[in-house]
């Protein structure tokens, strides 16, 4: 899965499992660095909407926090 972004072209992968459900991707430039997310969902639907919402939040907070890193 590859998504256009402020952060370059994003790679990433999402998925499920017996009661959990899981999203993974990359970044090459995120607050001057290369990081990769990982979200878990404890729910039995897979949902990329949802794991998209999950970590790009988790993007916008190191965003606001990135003077800490």
């Amino acid at each position: 899965l590859g998504i256009n972004s402020p952060y370059g072209t994003v790679g990433g992968h999402t998925g499920a499992g017996p009661g959990y459900s899981v999203a993974a991707f990359h970044f090459p430039s995120l607050v001057e660095n290369r990081m990769t997310l990982v979200a878990l969902a404890n729910r039995d639907r897979h949902d990329l909407d949802l794991a998209l919402k999950i970590i790009f939040r988790m993007v916008r907070t190191l965003e606001r926090f990135a003077d800490a890193l």
